[in-house]
């Protein structure tokens, strides 16, 4: 039913939901005609009563769509909005770094928890020649674990995407987007920080990101050590070699 809400929003009921408004619809409109309300009162009421039907399949749709659909304002700086979410995850993680803000002390700390709770986490990190080094240091200073594994992309590979993102437990996805704060107005490769979540608690959407997750992983290059990365960091160019 989800599914076919989905499909028609302005249409906001189930076969099963019109059944019983048109019901109810019937039943009233027969106990007024038979007790003898005028037909011109009795349309009146009609058309009102199909109004309020409408406005009402409207909002309650409106709720349910509210409740797998989340924003939170400046929820990307440091990761801060990503920890009560991660903190849920049982499985796995599968995570899309792209900008240049590093996570904060608690987000680290919760990836730490998850990987030796035995949660799998596979990390795509987009390396823009430009980028500031500070946006990736930390992925050196985090150390390897045997529960993580990480790969590099550089744009050159693929057109760049204009989010960040986390799949969780592959039902839940957590994207970080541009947003209205001042520092958002420069050229966006430069210190780009992406600063809101969006959060889409529905399976479906996220298996539509796993496969991109999925597709940026096959073109990515292996960080087995991450002692690498400095490397990387400072000849970007030789991803496109070993990947040849």
């Amino acid at each position: 039913m989800e599914d076919e809400r989905r499909m028609s929003p302005w249409f906001p009921f189930s076969s099963e939901e019109l059944q019983v408004v048109l019901g109810l619809y019937g039943f009233a409109a027969t106990t007024l005609a038979f007790v003898g309300l005028p037909a011109a009162l009795l349309a009146g009421g009609s058309l009102l009563y199909a109004a309020a039907a409408y406005l009402a399949g409207l909002l309650v749709h409106a709720g349910r769509a509210n409740r797998c659909l989340t924003l939170l304002p400046g929820g990307g700086l440091a990761g801060a909005g990503y920890v009560r979410h991660f903190q849920g995850a049982r499985r796995s993680l599968f995570l899309m770094h792209l900008d240049d803000d590093p996570p904060g002390p608690e987000l680290l700390q919760l990836y730490r928890r998850l990987l030796d709770a035995g949660v799998q986490v596979r990390r795509t990190i987009f390396l823009r020649p430009e980028a500031s080094p500070a946006g990736f240091l930390w992925i050196a200073e985090f150390g390897n674990h045997a529960n993580l594994q990480q790969r590099l992309v550089i744009p050159a590979q693929r057109s760049m995407l204009p989010f960040s993102f986390a799949v969780i437990d592959e039902r839940k996805v957590v994207l970080s987007v541009p947003g209205w704060s001042p520092t958002d107005n420069r050229p966006y490769a430069d210190h780009m920080v992406l600063r809101h979540l969006l959060v889409v608690d529905d399976p479906a959407v996220a298996a539509a990101f796993l496969r991109m997750h999925e597709d940026a992983w096959g073109t990515g290059y292996p960080l087995r050590e991450v002692g690498e990365l400095a490397l990387l960091l400072a000849e970007p160019k030789r991803l496109l070699g070993d990947a040849a």
